[in-house]
Protein backbone atom coordinates (compact mmCIF):
# COMPACT_ATOMS: atom_id res chain seq x y z
CA UNK A 1 0.00 0.00 0.00
CA UNK A 2 1.30 3.45 -1.22
CA UNK A 3 0.76 6.41 1.24
CA UNK A 4 1.54 9.93 -0.73
CA UNK A 5 2.21 12.45 2.43
CA UNK A 6 3.39 16.10 1.76
CA UNK A 7 7.52 17.19 1.66
CA UNK A 8 8.34 19.56 4.54
CA UNK A 9 11.64 21.32 4.27
CA UNK A 10 13.16 18.28 6.99
CA UNK A 11 12.25 15.63 3.84
CA UNK A 12 14.85 18.00 1.93
CA UNK A 13 18.31 15.79 2.19
CA UNK A 14 16.01 12.57 1.80
CA UNK A 15 14.34 13.54 -1.20
CA UNK A 16 18.21 15.02 -2.42
CA UNK A 17 19.47 11.26 -1.96
CA UNK A 18 16.48 9.25 -2.99
CA UNK A 19 16.68 11.84 -6.54
CA UNK A 20 20.68 11.24 -6.72
CA UNK A 21 19.76 7.55 -6.23
CA UNK A 22 17.13 7.84 -9.43
CA UNK A 23 20.32 9.94 -11.15
CA UNK A 24 22.51 6.25 -11.50
CA UNK A 25 20.07 3.80 -12.89
CA UNK A 26 20.93 3.82 -16.04
CA UNK A 27 17.40 2.73 -16.91
CA UNK A 28 15.45 5.79 -15.50
CA UNK A 29 14.77 9.54 -16.98
CA UNK A 30 16.53 10.75 -13.83
CA UNK A 31 19.97 10.40 -15.76
CA UNK A 32 19.95 13.70 -17.23
CA UNK A 33 18.57 15.24 -14.14
CA UNK A 34 21.09 17.96 -12.05
CA UNK A 35 22.98 16.43 -9.31
CA UNK A 36 20.06 16.92 -6.09
CA UNK A 37 20.81 18.70 -3.10
CA UNK A 38 18.57 19.74 -0.22
CA UNK A 39 18.86 23.45 -1.28
CA UNK A 40 18.05 22.69 -5.11
CA UNK A 41 14.90 21.03 -2.85
CA UNK A 42 14.19 23.43 -0.76
CA UNK A 43 14.34 26.06 -3.72
CA UNK A 44 12.11 23.92 -5.33
CA UNK A 45 9.18 24.20 -2.34
CA UNK A 46 9.34 27.60 -1.87
CA UNK A 47 8.23 28.63 -5.62
CA UNK A 48 4.56 29.73 -6.36
CA UNK A 49 1.82 26.72 -6.55
CA UNK A 50 5.06 24.31 -5.83
CA UNK A 51 3.88 20.67 -5.04
CA UNK A 52 6.18 18.69 -3.73
CA UNK A 53 4.81 15.03 -2.46
CA UNK A 54 6.73 11.80 -1.08
CA UNK A 55 5.19 7.99 -2.11
CA UNK A 56 5.90 5.74 1.23
CA UNK A 57 5.68 1.96 1.27
CA UNK A 58 5.42 1.15 4.82
CA UNK A 59 7.43 4.21 6.08
CA UNK A 60 9.81 3.68 3.39
CA UNK A 61 10.08 6.60 0.83
CA UNK A 62 9.65 4.74 -2.51
CA UNK A 63 8.63 7.88 -4.84
CA UNK A 64 8.94 11.69 -4.91
CA UNK A 65 6.66 13.97 -6.99
CA UNK A 66 7.74 17.85 -7.93
CA UNK A 67 5.18 19.84 -9.63
CA UNK A 68 4.36 23.65 -10.17
CA UNK A 69 0.28 23.10 -10.32
CA UNK A 70 -0.51 21.47 -13.94
CA UNK A 71 2.97 21.44 -14.86
CA UNK A 72 4.79 18.20 -13.41
CA UNK A 73 8.37 18.96 -12.94
CA UNK A 74 9.26 15.85 -12.42
CA UNK A 75 8.43 12.02 -10.30
CA UNK A 76 10.88 9.66 -9.40
CA UNK A 77 9.70 5.93 -7.91
CA UNK A 78 10.99 3.01 -6.86
CA UNK A 79 8.50 1.03 -9.36
CA UNK A 80 5.66 1.25 -11.44
CA UNK A 81 3.19 1.37 -8.30
CA UNK A 82 4.66 3.84 -6.53
CA UNK A 83 4.57 5.91 -10.00
CA UNK A 84 1.15 5.52 -10.81
CA UNK A 85 0.45 6.51 -7.19
CA UNK A 86 2.21 10.03 -7.29
CA UNK A 87 0.27 10.65 -10.51
CA UNK A 88 -2.95 10.25 -9.16
CA UNK A 89 -2.00 12.18 -6.19
CA UNK A 90 -1.07 14.74 -8.75
CA UNK A 91 -4.25 14.94 -10.31
CA UNK A 92 -6.36 14.95 -7.41
CA UNK A 93 -4.43 18.14 -6.02
CA UNK A 94 -5.03 19.83 -9.38
CA UNK A 95 -8.63 18.82 -9.61
CA UNK A 96 -9.19 20.20 -6.23
CA UNK A 97 -7.61 23.34 -7.11
CA UNK A 98 -10.13 23.62 -10.11
CA UNK A 99 -7.72 22.69 -12.62
CA UNK A 100 -8.72 20.71 -15.72
CA UNK A 101 -5.18 19.72 -17.50
CA UNK A 102 -1.73 18.91 -17.03
CA UNK A 103 1.13 18.74 -18.70
CA UNK A 104 5.23 17.53 -18.44
CA UNK A 105 7.99 17.19 -20.79
CA UNK A 106 10.30 14.87 -20.96
CA UNK A 107 13.75 13.11 -22.72
CA UNK A 108 12.64 11.13 -25.80
CA UNK A 109 14.31 8.06 -24.06
CA UNK A 110 13.21 4.34 -23.58
CA UNK A 111 13.64 4.47 -19.83
CA UNK A 112 11.72 2.80 -16.85
CA UNK A 113 9.52 6.00 -16.70
CA UNK A 114 8.71 5.61 -20.54
CA UNK A 115 7.63 2.21 -20.14
CA UNK A 116 4.90 3.08 -16.98
CA UNK A 117 3.65 6.05 -18.95
CA UNK A 118 3.20 4.00 -22.30
CA UNK A 119 1.29 1.57 -19.88
CA UNK A 120 -1.72 4.02 -18.93
CA UNK A 121 -2.21 4.13 -22.77
CA UNK A 122 -4.55 7.07 -24.17
CA UNK A 123 -5.02 9.13 -21.02
CA UNK A 124 -1.96 10.57 -21.96
CA UNK A 125 -1.43 11.98 -24.97
CA UNK A 126 2.43 12.08 -26.19
CA UNK A 127 3.76 14.49 -28.52
CA UNK A 128 7.11 14.51 -29.57
CA UNK A 129 9.23 17.35 -30.14
CA UNK A 130 12.61 18.74 -31.03
CA UNK A 131 15.09 17.09 -33.38
CA UNK A 132 18.55 16.19 -32.95
CA UNK A 133 20.38 17.71 -36.23
CA UNK A 134 23.14 15.14 -36.02
CA UNK A 135 20.95 11.63 -35.28
CA UNK A 136 17.44 12.98 -36.68
CA UNK A 137 16.01 11.44 -33.21
CA UNK A 138 13.62 13.29 -31.34
CA UNK A 139 14.74 15.01 -28.38
CA UNK A 140 11.83 14.93 -25.89
CA UNK A 141 8.24 14.26 -25.56
CA UNK A 142 5.33 16.65 -24.16
CA UNK A 143 2.95 14.70 -22.15
CA UNK A 144 -0.91 16.10 -21.57
CA UNK A 145 -3.80 14.89 -20.13
CA UNK A 146 -6.75 15.86 -18.54
CA UNK A 147 -6.49 15.67 -15.09
CA UNK A 148 -10.08 13.18 -14.41
CA UNK A 149 -9.42 11.14 -17.53
CA UNK A 150 -6.11 10.55 -15.68
CA UNK A 151 -6.93 10.09 -12.42
CA UNK A 152 -10.12 7.43 -13.60
CA UNK A 153 -7.03 5.23 -15.60
CA UNK A 154 -4.95 5.42 -12.57
CA UNK A 155 -7.54 3.89 -9.99
CA UNK A 156 -8.17 1.33 -12.76
CA UNK A 157 -4.86 0.28 -12.75
CA UNK A 158 -3.82 1.18 -8.81
CA UNK A 159 -7.09 -1.37 -8.03
CA UNK A 160 -9.12 1.80 -6.51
Amino acid sequence: MITIVPCTNSDAAAVADFWNAKRAQPTSCWQSAPVGSPEMVLWLMALPIAQTFIAERSGTMVGIGLAHGPQLVSLGSADAEAHYALLRHWCQLNLDAGRTDGRCEVPADVTDESGWVDAIGPAIMQTPFGIDPETQAVKGVALTADFQTLANRLDEMLGG
